[in-house]
């Protein structure tokens, strides 16, 4: 359980980069 939640974890953090870093490419268009 313990390792499945930190991956969970770990796919959402990097998920929010991405989004982030989507999200600033498509405002600095």
């Amino acid at each position: 359980m313990g390792e499945k939640e930190t991956f969970l974890s770990n796919c959402r953090s990097l998920a929010k980069k991405m989004n982030t870093k989507l999200v600033e490419r498509d405002s600095s268009r």
